[in-house]
C-alpha cells in the first residue's frame, strides 16, 4: 500500500481547508439555498482579473473575506444554487444562471 502521509494536511488526506467530501454529514438543500442567498445578499464583487491561463475571475467578497468566485459578469441576485458538496467545515455550492455554472461559493452551515 502506498504511503499517503505526504499528501495529508491538517484536515485529513487530499483535502484542502476542510473541503473533503464527507458522506455521513447531511444538510438539506433548502438550508444550503437559504444560506447561500443570505451570503450573496451581503456580498460585494471584488476587482475583476484574468489569471495566467486567460480565465476571467470576479471574487465574491463578504466582510473583507473572499467567499467565492464568478467566471462571468452577472448580478448576484440573479443566481441560483446548483450542486453542492458538504465538507467538514463548510459547503461549496455551484452558482447557476440560465442553466450554466457561472461560479462557486463556500459557506459555513
Amino acid at each position: 500500500m502506498r504511503n499517503f502521509r505526504k499528501f495529508s494536511g491538517p484536515f485529513g488526506y487530499f483535502g484542502f481547508h476542510g473541503m473533503q467530501y464527507v458522506p455521513q454529514k447531511e444538510i438539506s438543500r433548502a438550508s444550503v439555498e437559504e444560506t447561500v442567498k443570505n451570503v450573496l445578499a451581503n456580498a460585494k464583487l471584488g476587482e475583476k482579473f484574468v489569471d495566467g491561463r486567460g480565465n476571467y475571475h470576479i471574487p465574491i467578497v463578504v466582510n473583507g473575506v473572499i467567499a467565492g468566485v464568478l467566471f462571468e459578469d452577472v448580478e448576484l441576485d440573479s443566481l441560483a444554487v446548483g450542486g453542492y458538496w458538504i465538507g467538514r467545515m463548510e459547503v461549496k455550492a455551484e452558482l447557476v444562471k440560465d442553466g450554466n455554472i457561472v461560479g462557486f461559493v463556500s459557506v459555513a452551515i
